[in-house]
């Protein structure tokens, strides 16, 4: 018999969208044999619910409370309470230290135009809601919290204490007496029966958004990702109880996320669908000019700027006088080199997880393809009516910025990992999926 079960915690996507999100459950739903003694979550931007932030690169915008409340971690946890309500256990924390109202700040879609014909965007700007003046005080009074996702922290930084005192989002998850010098300090803590785990996108977007050749910011080796992942698995298992899960994402190949492909390699201001676009003109990495063909990615930052007149002079973008820099674009070699890297960082945990399995007799890690799920996304497919995709806002996962996830996103997500319980646990769990229609995407004015 179809169950609805009602999600009651998430205010900001009642605000939003005048609904209540709900669960459908086509079967009976269960927790199965799976413990909820203590659940954490691990990773970077998309665990903590980083959304509409600076396009451009080293902005700190996008943490918020708003955000925080929808992240995937937090979707998760609101169903796995649900269940074991229904089912008689007793409830279970998950804490998220939340950054009050506009946190770090965060941007809103103002205005846009849409060409009739086929609903291309002509034209888009967006407002800033400014950071608290008091953000990066907000420390927690204790560490009672779960979700422990860290924005722009990659896995070569998880043990380096230099680089994670240069995080701002690392140093507000401490208390004023804490002087964590490794990610790990974070959950030393925590005795966890199960853990979600998704690490590794910062370390190719972080070196991708600067136009894939600034040497101050290069893809992590495979051999540095998969040591410290490795580190950070055994740290996770050493401290999980007897029963422990840990559900690890496999990294998607970010180049197919709307912040590199937005913008079209031809330029057209026309409301006519017919008429011809304009050249775009590029900076190589070698100081040619170039014209953009379908083998390049412009980078989103481009959008609002294209065509408009600069410092260097008019038609920035359209002219060979005033091209696009080449650190705003992405060559066919830079694209394949992140390609390859997100292969090899895969093929990474894959043998992590085998090695660490070896000899169970059911699964303590289990994989959510991630990869797969972006690359089927790519393609678009409808859900209840629903039309989903990587397309650059009217797509409905990615937010303003291209790269984060907006609700509906991170229920997309929330479900991969879901799915994967599912499956791959042994355990009898039947989580079944969100409804994405009940999370909004994003927010048109």
């Amino acid at each position: 018999m179809k169950k609805i079960y009602t999600l009651l915690f998430l205010s900001i996507v009642f605000t939003l969208t005048g609904c209540i999100p709900q669960i459908s459950i086509d079967e009976e739903p269960t927790l199965g044999a799976l413990e909820l003694d203590e659940f954490i979550t691990l990773g970077d931007r998309y665990a903590a619910g980083l959304s509409n932030a600076n396009r451009d690169p080293g902005g700190l915008q996008g943490l918020y409370e708003a955000g925080q409340l929808a992240s995937f971690p937090a979707l998760i946890a609101e169903q796995l309470n649900l269940l074991s309500i229904e089912e008689r256990r007793d409830s279970f924390s998950f804490g998220q230290h939340l950054l009050e109202d506009q946190g770090s700040g965060f941007y809103m879609l103002q205005e846009i135009t849409l060409r009739e014909c086929d609903g291309r965007i002509l034209e888009e700007k967006l407002s800033l809601e400014e950071a608290l003046p008091n953000w990066l005080n907000q420390r927690p009074s204790e560490r009672n919290f779960h979700n422990l996702g860290i924005p722009f922290l990659k896995v070569s930084q998880l043990f380096d204490s230099d680089a994670l005192s240069l995080n701002p989002f690392f140093n507000v998850m401490q208390t004023q007496g804490d002087n964590f010098t490794s990610y790990t300090d974070l959950f030393a803590d925590k005795n966890p029966s199960l853990a979600i785990l998704w690490f590794g996108l910062e370390d190719l977007i972080i070196h991708a958004v600067r136009g894939g050749s600034n040497s101050a910011f290069p893809i992590t080796s495979v051999d540095d990702f998969s040591q410290n992942f490795s580190r950070l698995l055994d740290s996770i298992e050493s401290r999980g109880t007897e029963k422990f899960l840990g559900v690890i994402g496999n990294i998607p190949e970010p180049t197919l996320f709307p912040y590199f492909r937005a913008v079209p390699p031809v330029f057209s201001s026309s409301e006519n669908c017919n008429a011809n676009g304009s050249s775009v003109y590029y900076e190589d990495n070698k100081g040619d000019i170039r014209i953009a063909d379908s083998e390049v990615s412009i980078l989103l930052p481009v959008w609002e700027r294209l065509g408009m007149n600069t410092s260097v002079g008019p038609a920035y973008g359209l002219t060979m006088d005033n091209p696009i820099p080449n650190t705003l674009v992405l060559d066919q070699m830079e694209m394949q080199r992140i390609k390859e890297a997100t292969q090899k960082y895969n093929q990474a945990i894959d043998s992590l997880v085998e090695r660490a399995n070896a000899g169970m007799n059911r699964p303590r890690w289990i994989i959510a393809d991630l990869n797969n799920a972006f690359s089927n996304l790519g393609r678009g497919f409808t859900e209840g009516g629903l039309e989903v995709s990587t397309t650059h806002l009217s797509g409905g996962i990615f937010s303003l910025d291209g790269l984060s996830l907006t609700p509906r996103g991170n229920a997309f997500v929330a479900n991969e990992f879901m799915e994967a319980i599912d499956v791959k646990s042994r355990q009898g769990v039947n989580l079944n999926a969100l409804k994405l229609a009940d999370y909004p995407g994003v927010v048109y004015p």
